[in-house]
């Protein structure tokens, strides 16, 4: 299944959201992906706030959404 596909329910957000401080980059790039690439509630704030990541990739994948 393609993670575009995905719609993560209140429960799904509410256990990925400490993920957003995983000290892994790759972590926190596929976290925004997912979060913000599907019609999840609030996803321009995840958005914005992974736009001031501390890693580059992970910055460069939130302004690739910014905006949608």
């Amino acid at each position: 299944m393609a993670i575009g596909a995905v719609q993560p329910d209140d429960t799904v957000i509410g256990l990925l959201s400490p993920l957003i401080e995983d000290p892994a980059a790759m972590v926190r790039c596929r976290l925004v992906e997912m979060l913000a690439a599907t019609a999840t509630k609030g996803n321009a704030t995840i958005v914005d706030l992974m736009s001031n990541d501390p890693d580059g990739l992970v910055r460069q994948m939130a302004k690739a959404f910014k905006g949608r």
